[in-house]
């Protein structure tokens, strides 16, 4: 029996892939759905023949096939399953749409938000998102008050992917909601639909906030990037609330901003230049015609025992005469 399923999966066997698809055995079913979305339009009409059939999973099965084969009839198909008795078949009708991303499927994912199965709900709210239409903007404003968080928060996550600004207000709200991780999405969707008013918001509550919902706060505020919102990261990061400084500091150095503004920084006083050593003092002389004029002191000359030259002059010519005359003598004697 083993070999048989095998050899049906491997030849792609139709007939015998909708035995599988139909069976009870789960793991064989499941090998079928996936050999039969491979196989893409080939397997559409047996699907859709096939996707009424009176167990609940097979349904299930034959929406997931139809998600990924796609086209009109697909579409069609699946918009009828949207409401099926069985809340697990509706939910696969819905994530299947939302591949499909087809206008045709949204009246049908409008209704869905008003199920009475919460998975559903969800489901529907997330595929909106995923289609992105706008005119789906009010349908998922109307839902922010489910009761249950999940919904609340995929309807908050889906007006983020769909970027309407008119939803802002609405998802402001949701920073007081009971749960943590819708408030964490509310914190991140604001800041990526670009609201200003949401800094002063997180910064009312920053301090009374679980980390999650802080980093989600901060890292907003970093997407936003405003000057506003760089001035309340410096403030986080400078205030007594160590989780807040934490995350604001991480988010600034990400931001390659300092945490605290470049404060403005006096000029510094041009330098003056040194003064220039005093000159030499110079003093006046009379010249020959009585005209002053002024010339630089010279310094003191060693003192020598040189002597002037009338002195030297006046001694030489004194003992010329007497070298004379005792050279006459001398010579006058030799004579005699």
């Amino acid at each position: 029996m083993a070999k048989k399923p095998e050899k049906i999966l491997k030849k792609k066997d139709l007939k015998g892939l909708m035995k599988l698809l139909t069976s009870s055995d789960r793991y064989y079913r499941e090998r079928a759905t996936e050999t039969l979305e491979d196989m893409g339009k080939d397997a559409l009409k047996d699907v859709l023949q096939i996707s009424d059939h009176p167990e609940p999973d097979v349904r299930e099965a034959c929406a997931l096939i139809l998600g990924t084969i796609g086209g009109s009839q697909a579409v069609s198909r699946l918009n009828e399953l949207q409401d099926d008795g069985t809340p697990w078949v509706r939910r696969a009708a819905v994530k299947a749409l939302s591949r499909l991303r087809s206008d045709k499927a949204l009246p049908g994912l409008r209704d869905r938000l008003q199920d009475s199965d919460k998975s559903v709900r969800e489901a529907a709210a997330r595929s909106l998102g995923e289609i992105g239409d706008k005119s789906c903007v009010s349908d998922l404003v109307g839902v922010l008050n489910d009761d249950h968080a999940y919904v609340r928060e995929n309807a908050v996550r889906a007006l983020g992917r769909i970027g309407d600004r008119k939803a802002g207000e609405a998802i402001l709200e949701r920073l007081d909601d009971d749960d943590p991780y819708v408030r964490e999405c509310a914190a991140r969707t604001l800041c990526l639909l670009g609201s200003e008013e949401a800094a002063a918001r997180f910064d009312l509550k920053v301090a009374k906030e679980s980390r999650h919902v802080v980093i989600a706060m901060a890292s907003g505020l970093g997407r936003l990037g405003t000057p506003g919102a760089v001035a309340m990261l410096r403030k986080w990061a400078a205030g007594g609330d160590t989780i807040a400084a934490e995350e604001a500091a991480v988010v600034l150095n990400d931001l390659g901003l300092p945490a605290a503004p470049k404060a403005t920084r006096k000029k510094a006083p041009a330098k003056r230049a040194p003064a220039k050593p005093a000159g030499r003092k110079t003093t006046a002389k009379k010249t020959a015609t009585g005209k002053a004029t002024t010339s630089a002191k010279k310094p003191a000359a060693r003192k020598t025992a040189t002597r002037s030259r009338s002195t030297t002059a006046g001694k030489a010519t004194a003992r010329k005469p007497a070298a004379r005359g005792a050279a006459r003598g001398k010579t006058g004697g030799d004579q005699k």
